[in-house]
């Protein structure tokens, strides 16, 4: 059961971060926009556009993003104050334990990150489809729309290669599929031009080519048009890295297992993106520690230095979540550790400040 401690803390916690998460959205709402006004003039977007398919998706997965860090301040700005009218002398005085007093910050990080976990995972991605059409509409609307030159494995022992893919019609030219048994090429397959069909969800083949081994000779089969079902689809040739910022965590999933089959080259990305969206909602956690220990005790410097040390430690934090995954990018370091690195050394920080803090 919650004592009149715990709700006046839950309390100061999430009012705080609450009127700092609306300040920061009307600040990313007034950059964003005194950057992208011009391509919303020139390609016509209209005012219920921006509003309700631009802004409406984007700045919830803004939010989501930099949650932690501005759990943080919040923390800092809240418990500074607390601490400036001596609120936690007279707490301590009455023989409540630092520990205790920890109890209903851990709950609002507890919350937090579970909500945040869940945005990520289920809620997010479904709404940066929306997101990512309109700015492919009226942001980028020059952006290339072809890829070339693609070879990738589309299942055991199937290997497709295609020399170019036109998105907007979801149409590819010189296509060719490879299957192999073990080491042995047994069926070839090639078209002059391969193009989706969205009703029957079938690939039509036209000027096509199949090619079978067989011990006793070869047999050729050609035609002009073929239906052909392939274990792939048009949004597998899209060469977009934000493409996995639309998949919930299944989705996800399924989607690294088939790039991993395929020996897609970017695989490092794709589990950078699935194992942030529990390590950035997990550093909730870590930063409400380091925020209360940095800002519980009165001290000289007041308000400001406190915010100031704040702000220090998060651009660190930053910095450092961003050379990590730089590295597992390069496949310098293994992914998964590359994204808890940040939180691993300020999981340090924070336990040795906070037991330097209770030992005083």
């Amino acid at each position: 059961m919650f004592k009149t401690l715990d709700l006046y803390i839950i309390k100061k916690y999430f009012g705080t971060l609450t009127l700092m998460l609306l300040l920061l959205s009307g600040i990313i709402t007034v950059f964003d926009m005194s950057q992208k006004i011009d391509d919303f003039i020139k390609n016509h977007a209209s005012i219920n556009s921006v509003i309700f398919e631009y802004y409406a998706n984007f700045l919830p997965f803004m939010l989501n993003l930099l949650l932690p860090l501005f759990v943080f301040i919040a923390v800092i700005f809240f418990t500074g104050r607390m601490a400036g009218q001596t609120e936690f002398v007279a707490i301590i005085s009455s023989g409540v334990s630092v520990n205790r007093i920890l109890r209903p910050y851990m709950i609002c990080a507890l919350i937090i990150t579970l909500l945040s976990a869940y945005l990520y995972n289920e809620i997010i991605p479904g709404n940066q489809i929306k997101r990512w059409k309109f700015e492919y509409e009226y942001i980028s609307p020059n952006r290339p729309n072809v890829s070339r030159n693609m070879h990738r494995q589309v299942q055991p022992g199937v290997f497709i290669t295609i020399q170019s893919f036109l998105y907007t019609d979801s149409t590819g030219y010189m296509f060719s599929a490879d299957k192999f048994e073990g080491k042995q090429l047994k069926t070839r397959l090639t078209a002059n031009r391969i193009s989706w069909n969205k009703s029957t969800k079938k690939w039509k083949l036209e000027g096509y080519t199949i090619r079978t081994i067989g011990k006793q000779g070869d047999n050729l089969e050609t035609g002009n048009f073929l239906d052909s079902t392939f274990n792939f689809n048009p949004r597998d040739f899209i060469q977009d890295e934000h493409w996995v910022e639309q998949l919930n965590y299944e989705r996800l999933n399924d989607f690294i297992a088939k790039e991993k089959l395929r020996g897609a080259e970017d695989i490092e990305w794709y589990e950078l993106e699935k194992y942030q969206r529990f390590s950035i909602p997990f550093s909730t956690f870590i930063l409400t520690i380091i925020g209360f220990v940095v800002s519980y005790k009165k001290t000289r410097g007041g308000m400001g230095l406190k915010i100031l040390i704040g702000i220090t430690l998060s651009f660190s934090y930053i910095i450092l979540m961003r050379f990590a995954g730089e590295f597992a990018k390069k496949n310098v370091i293994p992914t998964l550790l590359a994204v808890w690195i940040p939180n691993i050394i300020y999981s340090l920080i924070a336990f040795v400040m906070y037991i330097r803090a209770i030992a005083k």
